[in-house]
This record gives structure tokens, C-alpha cells and sequence, in this order.
């Protein structure tokens, strides 16, 4: 009920809700996209399961900030995971070895209704106990899921198991309009924003589901199954406080 009442402040009722307070926040980390020094460029390689291929050529720098452009080009690409017919050509960056951090992360993007986002992982986090290694939990900031914005937390990977809790695929929708996404990490879950609203609070005893352990970003373009048009998304600044 909580999270219905947030997304329902955020999208009737904005005027009248509470603003993040950054007063007592101290900035500690911020990029305005001037170069690609603090991030990896991913490049010939697929992206995860998805008939989906990373380039280089697909992301750019402009002045509204970092451009990743996701084309329908069906082809056929060799990488290190073997050989697969794909559809689209995008392009993902991140932070991985370049800088990590923990606290409040507030990143002012433009996003599209195809499927782009803006996501967080641990460091090769491994569960003890578990058969399967993973890195969790994993923090989306923000993706777009059926043209509509959306937080998730993926968590409790295993062999067998995978649990991920939600607010839901009915925040707001994707607007290709430039919007401010947070989320602040705290010990015992999330709290989630869109343009300095608080659009969700994610809590769980579950010692999984919450690691205050340094992430690092990721940042990508990418279409859906249903997909139809070309994309683009543009990222302007990442600003993250302690």
C-alpha cells in the first residue's frame, strides 16, 4: 500500500509531495559526460540472452550528454559466447574498476519506451552457501518495461532460486523527456526517486536483498521482444552522495 500511495502522489498529486532533502548530503562523486574516462565501453559483444548486439558506433557524446543509440539491424556476430543471429545494435557502458560507490546515486536521463536503464551491481558479490555464483543484489535504478518507468530489485540468486521485488511496471510513462532517477541505499532496503519525489520504498530482513557494499553503474540502451522502432537515450550527470 505504501508504494501504491508514492506512485499515486507522484503521478496526481506532485505539488504537494515531499522533495528529497540533500541539505545534510555531501557530494561525493560527479560526471557531466564531458569524456568516457571513468567508464568501460562495451564493444562486439552480445548482451546477455537477448538477440541484442554491443558496439562501440552505437554511443556518442553530444552536448545534452552520453547518446546510446539502440538500430534494428539483424545480423549475424561471433564473440567470445559463439555465434547468434541478432536484431538490434546498442551500446552499454560502465563503471566496473573505475569507481564504486555506496549512498544516495541521482542520475538525470532521457529515456525512451523501448527498454533502456540505468542499473547497479556488486563487485563479483558471492552468497556463501550458494552452488551458483552471482553478483546480488542488483539495483535498477530506473528501466522502461512496456513504455513505463520502473525500480527493481533482482536478489537471492542460487541454483534454483530468484526472487526480485517491484513497485511495477505503472510509475509514469517513458516520456523522452529529460527526468532526474534516484535511489538512496540504505541498511535495510531502498528508497526510490523520480525528479526528487520519493516514487518507492523497498524494505526485507532478507540479508540478501540489501548490501551496502560499493556498486558500480551500468548504463545501457536495449529492445524488448515487442520492440518495434529504433531508440535513444541520452544520460546527462550522475551525482552521488554520502
Amino acid at each position: 500500500m505504501k508504494n501504491l500511495f508514492l506512485k499515486l502522489m507522484f503521478r496526481f498529486l506532485k505539488p504537494f509531495a515531499k522533495k528529497i532533502n540533500l541539505i545534510n548530503r555531501q557530494l561525493i562523486f560527479e560526471n557531466n559526460f564531458k569524456s568516457l574516462d571513468n567508464f568501460n565501453v562495451k564493444n562486439n559483444d552480445f548482451y546477455n540472452d537477448n538477440p541484442v548486439w554491443l558496439s562501440k558506433d552505437a554511443i556518442s557524446l553530444t552536448p545534452e550528454g552520453l547518446k546510446i543509440t539502440c538500430k534494428k539491424e539483424p545480423a549475424t556476430h561471433t564473440s567470445y559466447q559463439g555465434t547468434r543471429e541478432t536484431k538490434w545494435t546498442t551500446g552499454m557502458i560502465d563503471s566496473y574498476d573505475k569507481f564504486e560507490f555506496s549512498g544516495l546515486w541521482l542520475i538525470t536521463a532521457k529515456l525512451n519506451s523501448g527498454w533502456p536503464a540505468l542499473w547497479l551491481l556488486k563487485k563479483d558479490r558471492q552468497i556463501p552457501g550458494y552452488k551458483k555464483a552471482q553478483i546480488t543484489p542488483e539495483i535498477d535504478i530506473v528501466e522502461t518495461i512496456q513504455e513505463k518507468f520502473r525500480h527493481t530489485v533482482h536478489y537471492g540468486y542460487a541454483e534454483y532460486v530468484y526472487r526480485r521485488t517491484s513497485t511495477g511496471s505503472s510509475i509514469c510513462k517513458a516520456d523522452n523527456q529529460f527526468h532526474e532517477f534516484g535511489v538512496d541505499i540504505l541498511k535495510n532496503g531502498y528508497d526510490f526517486y523520480i525528479d526528487g519525489i520519493r516514487t518507492a520504498e523497498l524494505r526485507s530482513a532478507d540479508p540478501e536483498f540489501v548490501s551496502r557494499d560499493p556498486s558500480y553503474l551500468i548504463i545501457n540502451n536495449a529492445a524488448h521482444p515487442y520492440s518495434t522502432e529504433d531508440t535513444e537515450m541520452v544520460v546527462k550527470s550522475i551525482k552521488i552522495y554520502k
